[in-house]
C-alpha cells in the first residue's frame, strides 16, 4: 500500500500532526504540500491523508476538495470527539475514511474498552428542563454545506425560550440576536448553570460531549453528525470513541482492509 500525506500552508494548520502520523505509518509513503496534489497523485497512490476536509473560508484547503473527489481512499485526520482534545502528539484524533463523521465509511471496530482508553467520564442523566441551541464556527468543515447563521436564527425563532451558546472561537462576531445568550466557556458549565436537559446542535462534538455530560435529549439536525438519529447513548459514545486514536496507535492495517478490498500491495 502506498500513501501520500499532505501538509497545508496557512495559519493554524496542524502540520505537526500530519508529520507525526506520517512517521508512524508503516507503509510506503511520501510527504507533500497540499498544493502539490495533481491528478497523477490520484492514480499513483492507494490513499491520501489530509487534516480534515476543505473549508470555504480557507482557500489553502481547496485541494482537499480535489482529493476527496479523485482519491481511491481519502483518510481524514481530525480532532477527536471526546477525551484529550488538542493538537499535540498524545491527544486523541478521529480517523475518518471518505468523508467526515457520519458521512464517512463505517470502518472502525466498536469496542467499549475505547471509552476507558480515552478516559471518557459518563455522567448520570440529569433531570433538567432547559433547552440550549449550540452554534458551530461558521468556517468549520462540518457546516460548509449549509447557511449556519440562517439555521441558528431559525432555531431561535422555533425555541424562543432556549439558551443560545455560540462557539467560543466566534462568539458575538456573528449576526445572531437573542436575549438569552450563554457566556459560559465550557459546555459543561453551560449545561449545569442553565439546567439544560435538551441540546439542539448541528455538529458531532457538542452532541457527543453533551451525551457524556448527562443531557438526556440530544437533537442533532445534520445527517453528518455522529449523533444523528442515535437513541442509545452508550452505543453512540462507544462508536465515537472507537474511531479516535493517538497518532502512534492508528490501526493502519485495519484501515487498509476497510478502505478498499482491491488495494494493490507494494
Amino acid at each position: 500500500m502506498k500513501i501520500a500525506f499532505y501538509l497545508c500552508e496557512g495559519r493554524n494548520h496542524p502540520n505537526n500532526v500530519i508529520k507525526t502520523a506520517f512517521d508512524y505509518c508503516p507503509f510506503e509513503k511520501d510527504l507533500y504540500w497540499l498544493n502539490d496534489f495533481t491528478g497523477d497523485h490520484a492514480t499513483t497512490y492507494d490513499a491520501h491523508v489530509t487534516w480534515g476536509m476543505w473549508k470555504k473560508a480557507n482557500p489553502n484547503t481547496n485541494k482537499i476538495k480535489d482529493i476527496a473527489q479523485l482519491s481511491p481512499c481519502h483518510i481524514l485526520i481530525e480532532m477527536g470527539y471526546i477525551g484529550k482534545r488538542d493538537k499535540t502528539p498524545d491527544a486523541y484524533y478521529s480517523i475518518n475514511i471518505d468523508g467526515l463523521n457520519n458521512w464517512g465509511k463505517e470502518w472502525q471496530t466498536n469496542n467499549i474498552a475505547k471509552l476507558i482508553d480515552c478516559n471518557v467520564v459518563i455522567e448520570p442523566f440529569n433531570n433538567y428542563t432547559g433547552t440550549m441551541i449550540v452554534g458551530q464556527v461558521t468556517r468549520d468543515s462540518t457546516v460548509q454545506h449549509h447557511d449556519h447563521i440562517t439555521w441558528l436564527n431559525e432555531k431561535i425563532e422555533q425555541n424562543k425560550n432556549a439558551w443560545l451558546r455560540l462557539h467560543p472561537l466566534q462568539g458575538n462576531s456573528l449576526p445572531v440576536e437573542h436575549d438569552k445568550k450563554c457566556a459560559c466557556k465550557s459546555l459543561k458549565s453551560a449545561i449545569n448553570n442553565h439546567k439544560i436537559g435538551t441540546l439542539i446542535t448541528f455538529n458531532s462534538t457538542s452532541g457527543i460531549e453533551g451525551m457524556a455530560l448527562g443531557v438526556p435529549n440530544i437533537i442533532a439536525e445534520d445527517s453528518g453528525s455522529m449523533v444523528y438519529g442515535q437513541k442509545n447513548r452508550d452505543s453512540a459514545l462507544i462508536r465515537a470513541a472507537s474511531r479516535q486514536f493517538k497518532l502512534d496507535s492508528i490501526p493502519w492495517e485495519q484501515i487498509k482492509k476497510a478502505a478498499h478490498g482491491d488495494l494493490k500491495e507494494v
